[in-house]
């Protein structure tokens, strides 16, 4: 027995030192790859054992008791937007397994600038500017989605999953950044402060979210803390062929210091004479400073103040520009010379400062509370040429290239092609009358002096302000469980309106509708302000328009998460409620009763739940998809019929309903990394409202469509395969079928007296193809990454099913006596496919005293293809002479570069 006992004995030692010869010490070290410096405080995860480690001052890490198994170890920088993998194995009782060295770097190969993006519609026609920039400053972890931003969004305004920037979420310090009354975001609000917006957070479409519920298009956030930039200065000077030709940047951080204080600024220059469209002019400046001030060990408050001043002469597509193949294809018929001076008639002017107060609780080593409060103000205006009794001053006016004359001296003589801004001085000063009297009716008349305009200037102002309050906690129940939960408050006002901006040599304006005035035989009813009639402006005062836009908003959403290893899965919901209510400020002639003072308000409850899961089938092979339904207010700017003249909102308004969903595998080898991802989504009950000029009326129309619905399914794959330590080949495709699948409902008024010209009825357009960009685009790429810190890469890329905005009003029955032939133009335009390569390349110097030098290049379309980027038929039609207003075409920029040289210390 005892014998027995002493075997058993031996035997249990001779196990144990087994087991202990097989404990294995794993390390490594993680370098900056850009200047070479030791990189301290990475977080390095094994992710099956879940177990982390973080850097030394030395770069260095290590894990001891690694057992037999494949493994993925992830490293994780907070100042780097790319979390590095490798792939190890444990195969043997090995003391120590040595991990090549890391070099995380970021790349940067350029800017994407937001502005020159594309060439935006105005006046008559659709918005083209409708572009979804979600995740395009993070999402290079993601091979499709680097591609699908960067690429594919720049040069061909790609929306992933055809679904546009309205259905996208980003936040700032967890506050929501969306245009309350438009639903997009618009980036030129933080535009040129592209060190302090480096590194977000993005989430890609429905899937789990720590900031809020997400949305159909994905989520973005940004933190402005302090403390978060890596500590040093950046001196930026940039140099490109876009909106603007120059760029010069500065900024500074402190990072956390013993007292306990952070602080963190930028200021950045942007401009150009003229731009790549000729007549466009860009002059903007833009500030950031954060202060952030730690109280104990759990506390910290953080003081953010950004904004962007900037005037930017606008560009304008020319349905000329398609008739005529002679023309410059970046013709811009909104500027001209005025005494030898280039200026553009349509200027955009906006400065909304930001103002956000963060505090941020650590409440235990598990939980965290992050709550914001924000206060957005400030003005938006864009310049138009407003005339009274005098021709209509455009140079492309479709009556005017009629004529067989003025249609040669067109095509052949540029100064035709532009405004003329001495004909209209001329127009108000030298052929017009010193002395009038205006007789309001009954009224005493008004004893006028000067020079009447023909002629102005206007400023269309949309002036905002917003109070947001924010709070969301996080806590883990355990290494397997977390909780997130955010509530959410907004208070927002909208003040729009019209000053006059320049009287262009007149004296006054006269503020009156001069299509009332034409087909009214009261006086009354030309009167744009009864309570002020026939009053005169002059430069600087409000007239046309004057009103309110008021919305509330609360909301909240929960997520809980879990991680069981082999499976992960998570589950959301969400709730919300909002009011929203217009105030005017003028009461309008030709409704009196019902455009000066408060509308009755419309409120709308909405809710929302998602749900997706991850199955490791090995550490290799992944599967995971998602799941999401949630319903939206309509927009307020699709709520309202015409909001600059009365209070009235489109009858039946309801909430959409959206629903996106996907499935994915991926595959994470040593070489290969690629992920191929088939989605299926949908919005319904969208309206929409549209204001367009109709011929047989000679007056504007407010078209209403309801129940729109649009479906989108299709296939997005990406790939990156390593051929080597220095050299990779990437690829991604999108082939989508995004389209609308019923006919939508039709209610249409006159804007003058509300008198209906269609009664609920269909226009046809099932089947139709979504105009969001190309539903087909592929890209391959090349690049190379030197040990010797420089970069080269290249991609080819393909563009394709591309449609053109379509006229909804010509497949509508207009009317008992006008049905338009549906056979013309039946289905929306299919613009032509290209094909385009890009170039980037880039390389740093290290100097003394831990000084570096980085500069970067990015070449676009260097063959300087010039595509069809997109379009619309233009609202206004002929029914008898359909070709008569003929589409308007958007095309690519052609070659454009950006050359980047930065100094850091």
């Amino acid at each position: 027995m005892n014998k027995s006992i002493t075997l058993y004995i031996i035997l249990l030692i001779f196990s144990i030192s087994n087991v202990l010869a097989q404990t294995n010490v794993l390390s490594g070290k993680v370098y900056d790859g850009t200047t070479g410096d030791p990189l301290a405080g990475v977080e390095v995860l094994i992710s099956e054992l879940k177990i982390k480690s973080k850097t030394s001052s030395e770069g260095v890490y290590s894990f001891e008791n690694i057992p037999l198994g494949e493994y993925h170890l992830i490293f994780h920088a907070k100042d780097f937007p790319v979390d590095i993998t490798l792939d190890f194995s444990v195969n043997t009782a090995e003391q120590s397994i040595k991990i090549p060295t890391v070099l995380m770097t970021v790349e940067d190969s350029g800017e994407f600038d937001m502005a020159s993006a594309s060439i935006g519609a105005d006046g008559d026609g659709m918005d083209m500017g409708d572009q979804n920039m979600v995740g395009m400053l993070s999402s290079r972890r993601d091979a499709f989605l680097s591609k699908a931003n960067f690429t594919f969004g720049s040069t061909a305004r790609f929306n992933v999953r055809g679904v546009n920037s309205d259905y996208s979420t980003l936040t700032i310090n967890n506050i929501n950044q969306a245009d309350v009354e438009g639903g997009r975001v618009y980036w030129s609000n933080w535009g040129g402060l592209n060190d302090v917006t480096r590194y977000a957070q993005f989430t890609q479409g429905i899937s789990a979210d720590e900031h809020a519920f997400g949305n159909l298009g994905g989520a973005t956030h940004f933190s402005t803390r302090a403390s978060d930039y890596r500590p040093g200065t950046r001196v930026t000077y940039s140099m490109a062929n876009r909106s603007y030709n120059n760029r010069f940047m500065v900024t500074h951080s402190t990072g956390k210091l013993d007292n306990g204080w952070a602080f963190t600024g930028s200021i950045t220059k942007r401009w150009a004479t003229e731009g790549r469209v000729p007549g466009t002019t860009y002059d903007s400046y833009s500030y950031f400073a954060a202060i952030e001030k730690f109280i104990g060990k759990d506390h910290a408050l953080n003081l953010t103040v950004f904004g962007a001043p900037t005037t930017r002469g606008k560009a304008g597509g020319s349905f000329a520009t398609g008739e005529h193949e002679s023309l410059d294809r970046l013709y811009n018929p909104y500027w001209g010379f005025q005494n030898g001076e280039m200026r553009n008639s349509r200027e955009a002017r906006y400065h909304k400062p930001h103002i956000f107060l963060t505090h941020n609780w650590e409440v235990s080593r598990k939980s965290k509370l992050t709550t914001s409060a924000s206060y957005i103000f400030g003005s938006s205006a864009n310049t138009f040429i407003n005339w009274y009794d005098a021709a209509d001053p455009r140079p492309d006016y479709y009556r005017n290239l009629e004529e067989p004359a003025y249609l040669d001296q067109f095509l052949n003589n540029e100064a035709f092609r532009q405004v003329q801004w001495d004909h209209l001085y001329f127009a108000n000063t030298m052929q017009n009358v010193d002395t009038t009297i205006y007789n309001a009716g009954g009224i005493n008349g008004n004893n006028v002096t000067g020079k009447r305009a023909h002629y102005i200037v206007e400023q269309r102002r949309d002036d905002q302000q917003q109070i947001s309050l924010n709070t969301n906690f996080q806590t883990d129940f355990n290494d397997q469980v977390r909780l997130t939960a955010g509530v959410d408050y907004r208070f927002y006002k909208g003040s729009h309106f019209k000053v006059v901006d320049d009287l262009l040599g007149a004296d006054y304006w006269l503020d009156v509708d001069q299509f009332a005035e034409r087909d009214f035989e009261d006086w009354k009813s030309a009167q744009n302000d009864l309570n002020n009639p026939n009053r005169t402006v002059e430069v600087g005062d409000r007239f046309g328009w004057d009103y309110d836009i008021f919305d509330h908003k609360t909301s909240a959403f929960s997520q809980l998460y879990f991680d069981y290893g082999q499976i992960e899965f998570y589950a959301g919901a969400s709730a919300s409620y909002e009011t929203f209510w217009r105030e005017g400020h003028m009461m309008n002639g030709r409704f009196p009763d019902n455009s000066e003072g408060t509308s009755a308000a419309t409120s709308f409850f909405n809710y929302g739940a998602k749900a997706g899961a991850t199955y490791k089938i090995t550490g290799r092979h992944l599967v995971h998809g998602n799941v999401a339904y949630k319903t939206q207010a309509p927009l307020i700017r699709n709520s309202f019929l015409s909001p600059r003249t009365r209070n009235e909102v489109a009858t039946d308004l309801t909430s959409e309903k959206h629903m996106m969903s996907d499935l994915a595998y991926t595959y994470r080898g040593t070489y290969l990394k690629a992920t191929i991802r088939g989605y299926y989504g949908f919005i319904y009950d969208k309206s929409k409202i549209m204001t367009f000029y109709y011929d047989k009326f000679n007056n504007l129309v407010n078209y209403h469509m309801s129940g729109i619905n649009q479906e989108m399914k299709g296939l997005e794959m990406g790939a990156e395969l390593k051929l080597s330590p220095s050299f990779s080949l990437n690829a991604a495709a999108a082939v989508g079928n995004h389209q609308y699948v019923t006919n939508a409902y039709v209610t249409a008024f006159q804007d003058n007296n509300s008198e209906m010209l269609i009664d609920n009825e269909r226009t046809a357009i099932n089947g139709f193809r979504m105009n969001n960009g190309p539903q087909t685009a592929l890209s391959i790429g090349a690049k190379y990454n030197s040990s010797k810190y420089w970069f080269l890469g290249i991609d080819a890329n393909y563009f394709g099913h591309n449609y053109m905005d379509f006229n909804p009003i010509s497949r509508t029955n207009f009317g008992t006596d006008e049905r338009p032939d549906y056979s013309y133009h039946q289905k929306p335009i299919q613009l032509k496919d290209a094909q385009t390569f890009d170039l980037f390349a880039g390389k740093s110097w290290r100097l003394p005293n831990r000084t570096f030098i980085r500069a970067s290049v990015n070449v676009q379309n260097i063959l300087n293809t010039q595509f069809e980027q997109g379009g619309y038929e233009q609202l206004r039609f002929d029914t008898t002479n359909p070709d008569r207003f003929a589409p308007v075409y958007f095309y690519s920029y052609g070659r454009t570069f950006f050359i980047n040289l930065n100094y850091s210390f």
